[in-house]
C-alpha cells in the first residue's frame, strides 16, 4: 500500500546544516533530500538563480565508451573511499571541525572523479558519489556544481532504473528551483518526485517532498493575496 504521509516517519540520525537562500532556509543533511523552510534570512537567491540560468544553457555532456572492466575493478575501492570522504567533509564542517575554505582542492578532485565516472558510464558509482557530494556542495553554496551533479545523478538513476534515486534527484532539483523562485519548474519537479515516492512507498521521502510542496502552496497563496490587494488598491485609486 502507498505510505500514509500524515504519520510521522522515522528520520535517520544525521547532521543538519542550514543555508540561507533568499527569505528561505535550505535544511541539508537528511539522505532523503533537502527541506526548504520559511525564514527571515535576507541572503539573495541571485547566485542560485544565475546558476540555474547557466545550467539551462549547457548541453548534456557527451558520453564516451565505458571503461575497461579491469580499470573499474582496480579503482572501485578508491571511488568508495572518495564517497566516504565527501560525507566526512560535510560532517566535519557542520560540526565546526573544518574550515570550508581549506577543502577547495579536495572538492575539485571529487568533482573531477564524478565527471570521469559519468563519462565512463559507471552509473552506480557516479550515483553514489553524486548523492554524497550533494550535501557538501549545498553547504558550500556551490550552486552550479550542485546542479550539474544532480543532473548526473538523475541520468545515472534512470540508466539504473532506480526509481528511489530518481525521486531523490528530482526532489533536490525541485527544492533548488523553489528556493530560486522558479515556481513552475519547482512544482513540476517536486510533483514528479512526490508521485515516484508515493508509487514506491517511500514514506519518509514523501513527507519531505510534501513539506516542500506545502512551501510552494503557501508561496502561491501569498502571491495571490498580494495581487488581489494590489488590484483592489488600483481600483480605489481609479475612483
Amino acid at each position: 500500500m502507498p505510505p500514509d504521509a500524515s504519520e510521522p516517519a522515522n528520520r535517520p540520525e544525521v547532521a543538519d546544516a542550514r543555508v540561507a537562500v533568499g527569505g528561505r532556509v535550505l535544511v541539508v543533511g537528511d539522505p532523503a533530500g533537502a527541506e526548504l523552510e520559511d525564514g527571515s534570512g535576507q541572503a539573495e537567491p541571485r547566485p542560485l538563480t544565475q546558476a540555474i540560468a547557466e545550467l539551462e544553457t549547457e548541453p548534456e555532456p557527451p558520453q564516451t565508451a565505458a571503461a575497461a572492466l579491469e580499470r573499474a575493478v582496480d579503482d572501485a575501492e578508491e571511488v568508495t573511499s572518495k564517497t566516504q570522504l565527501a560525507l566526512s567533509l560535510f560532517t566535519q564542517i557542520v560540526q565546526g571541525q573544518l574550515d570550508p575554505a581549506a577543502i577547495d582542492s579536495q572538492v575539485q578532485a571529487l568533482l573531477e572523479l564524478l565527471g570521469r565516472l559519468d563519462r565512463e558510464e559507471r552509473w552506480k558509482e557516479s550515483l553514489e558519489l553524486a548523492r554524497a557530494l550533494a550535501k557538501l556542495l549545498a553547504l558550500l553554496q556551490r550552486w552550479l556544481q550542485l546542479l550539474r551533479s544532480l543532473r548526473t545523478a538523475l541520468r545515472a538513476a534512470k540508466r539504473l532504473e532506480d526509481l528511489g534515486a530518481q525521486a531523490w534527484a528530482l526532489h533536490e532539483q525541485g527544492t533548488l528551483y523553489l528556493a530560486a523562485e522558479k515556481h513552475a519548474q519547482a512544482a513540476s519537479l517536486l510533483s514528479e518526485a512526490h508521485d515516484l515516492r508515493y508509487r514506491i512507498g517511500d514514506a519518509h521521502g514523501l513527507q519531505i517532498t510534501d513539506r516542500n510542496l506545502q512551501v510552494f502552496c503557501r508561496t502561491m497563496r501569498a502571491r495571490l493575496r498580494t495581487r488581489t490587494l494590489r488590484d483592489r488598491l488600483e481600483e480605489l485609486l481609479r475612483r
